[in-house]
């Protein structure tokens, strides 16, 4: 009986999750895990945060996978933050998820390369 070749087992990726938490002083939604097919909205800004924030973080640093869902989700999300003036720094986001936003926002500047700033706004 000859062996089975052994296959390597993949880890599941985490799920979805964001949540908004203080960090540094700011505001920030952090996102983490597996976002493809996720279909519920993001998470609004409290509302106590919105009156004292002048700026956002979105933080995707910890984001898995996303797709179109997640863009579109984020996209609804920087119009409402651009509604009550506030300012969004996306920079921690993956590059192709970045350039998603500048396509459906052209308002919203998504630098490429390090120290990425860009803003739920009018560009400069």
């Amino acid at each position: 009986m000859a062996n089975a070749p052994a296959t390597a087992v993949q880890p599941m990726p985490a799920a979805a999750t964001a949540a908004w938490q203080v960090r540094d002083g700011r505001w920030a939604l952090v996102l983490a895990g597996d976002w493809r097919g996720c279909a519920g909205p993001c998470p609004a800004l409290p509302g106590a945060a919105a009156a004292a924030a002048a700026a956002v973080v979105i933080d995707g640093a910890n984001l898995e996978h996303w797709d179109g869902a997640l863009a579109a989700q984020l996209h609804a999300l920087l119009g409402e933050l651009r509604q009550q003036g506030l300012a969004a720094d996306v920079g921690s986001l993956p590059p192709g998820l970045r350039a998603v936003l500048a396509l459906a926002a052209p308002d919203v500047r998504c630098d490429e390369g390090g120290g990425d700033r860009s803003r739920a706004g009018p560009g400069p």
